[in-house]
């Protein structure tokens, strides 16, 4: 992904993100594993959850 830089990843999640002046932003990619290995040879994962944070920067005059 281009235009966020990866901030984080591990075997099964990836986390790309920015930090702004007045926001800070977040998308987690977590794969979940398959229950039955054997179904999927070629597939270590059969979910994808994606999920997003948005952290306001408030300043104080």
């Amino acid at each position: 992904m281009a235009f966020f830089p990866v901030l984080e990843r591990s075997e099964n999640e990836l986390v790309l993100g920015v930090d702004d002046r007045h926001l800070d932003f977040r998308i987690s990619i977590l794969l979940g594993a398959l229950k039955d290995k054997k179904r999927f040879r070629s597939r270590r994962y059969d979910r994808c959850s994606l999920s997003q944070y948005l952290g306001a920067r408030l300043s104080r005059p």
